[in-house]
């Protein structure tokens, strides 16, 4: 399958035509600053090296009768998640009020 990468505007601006080249069977390589973040495939082909997939182990459980969801919606009630600040990624435990 032959692949072609566009940016993320160009796409955007022009994307019935990209549509027709996947359609056509063509590979389209989205880019955003030159990186690739998405693919575009026609339906029905999929790539695959026909491995199995190997088993994982959770990084972690919750063995509570709590959902996390709703430990994390009391944490940010109590104010608890501000003071991870330090502690966790940035944006983690900041949500918009709408």
């Amino acid at each position: 399958m032959t692949e072609i990468t566009v940016g993320i505007r160009n796409l955007k601006a022009h994307l019935s035509q990209y549509i027709q080249l996947v359609k056509e069977g063509r590979a389209v390589v989205i880019t955003r600053y030159g990186r690739p973040i998405a693919r575009m495939i026609p339906t029905g082909v999929v790539e695959w090296n026909s491995k199995k997939l190997r088993d994982i182990e959770p990084v972690a459980v919750n063995r509570g009768d709590k959902l996390v969801s709703d430990i994390v919606v009391e944490m940010r009630e109590e104010g608890l998640l501000a003071t991870l600040a330090g502690v966790l990624p940035a944006g983690v435990g900041h949500h918009r009020r709408r």
